[in-house]
């Protein structure tokens, strides 16, 4: 999607990238890109530790080498093998993927982990409800949001 100014949004060729070990809540997020009918394919990490792996194209992910850098990263704070706020740390420290918008999603309301990822350079801090329906309205918020809204660097 281009702006009425030229400059892209959220590009549909862009692939989102979801690093969740919750298999709950990567469903309701799929569910949410599904109703909306979001075009961006989507590629989903379960450990931490295999997001540097897959934006580096190594370790498996070298068949995606022709694929463009993600659109958006929806990193959950609590993973396995690292946590998001190292992945995050890891991913803002390299000029190739600084700019790729990262909202952090968590349950956690504790003010250290919002301003820890704010400071490690989150674009976006979304606290995850208990309810899906309240879960779902905030991802269709997000999801306007970042393809409709927001000018991005291309």
């Amino acid at each position: 999607m281009v702006s009425s100014r030229g400059r892209p949004h959220l590009d549909a060729n862009r692939p989102l990238l979801v690093i969740e070990d919750s298999h709950d809540d990567y469903e309701i997020v799929s569910r949410v890109i599904r109703e909306m009918g979001l075009r961006q394919p989507v590629y989903r990490l379960v450990v931490g530790s295999d997001t540097l792996d897959y934006l580096n194209r190594r370790m498996g992910h070298q068949k995606r080498t022709d694929e463009p850098l993600p659109g958006l990263i929806l990193l959950d704070l609590k993973l396995p093998a690292a946590s998001g706020r190292e992945v995050l740390q890891e991913i803002k420290r390299g000029t190739e993927f600084q700019l790729i918008p990262v909202v952090v999603m968590s349950t956690s309301t504790n003010p250290k982990d919002i301003r820890a990822c704010y400071a490690a350079g989150a674009n976006s801090y979304i606290v995850k409800p208990m309810d899906p329906e309240d879960y779902m309205r905030k991802l269709r918020a997000l999801f306007e949001y970042w393809t409709n809204c927001v000018e991005l660097a291309d």
